[in-house]
């Protein structure tokens, strides 16, 4: 099957009855990395299933620009963790300095994995402020594995900007 009938096919997949076969589709179509493909991923995030959904934000993240981050940021807001967390790790895949600043809230969401994911993406992208944020983040965590990547990501940061709170 040729790519282009491949790319097609799976986002024909995209409306199957099959929940399954709809995260697979989405999975895939990142995996391809086709432009083609990034209005369908951009319909399926209304999809009934998180798991859709968040296979779905995985994949616009591998193909997003960062003049499109800001079609991410909507998705922060999701009911579905999983869901949250992929886009706090589409935006850091997209590293997108300006829209980074939308992951500082997410410092605080409810579910750790969101949060650590914050704190991986915002090492990432950086900033100004990031550091800042950081660092009263980490005071603030209860989680280990949360603190410790808010100080990963202070690390990253001051590997990047060689250092001090700016």
């Amino acid at each position: 099957m040729a790519e282009t009938d491949r790319v097609l096919y799976l986002i024909g997949v995209l409306k199957d009855e099959d929940s399954e076969l709809r995260q697979n589709a989405a999975l895939a179509l990142g995996e391809i990395k086709d432009r083609r493909c990034f209005p369908a991923l951009l319909e399926t995030m209304n999809d009934d299933d998180p798991e859709v959904r968040q296979a779905a934000m995985w994949s616009i993240g591998e193909l997003a620009e960062p003049e499109e981050s800001a079609l991410v940021l909507p998705h922060l807001e999701d009911e579905a963790w999983e869901v949250r967390k992929a886009a706090v790790n589409a935006l850091g895949k997209i590293g997108d300095g300006e829209q980074g600043k939308a992951i500082f809230p997410m410092l605080e969401d409810e579910h750790w994995k969101v949060r650590k994911s914050a704190a991986d993406s915002l090492g990432k992208v950086g900033g100004a402020d990031a550091k800042k944020v950081l660092l009263s983040a980490c005071v603030k965590e209860r989680f280990y594995d949360v603190r410790e990547r808010i100080l990963k990501a202070v690390e990253k940061i001051d590997s990047l900007t060689g250092g001090g709170i700016k």
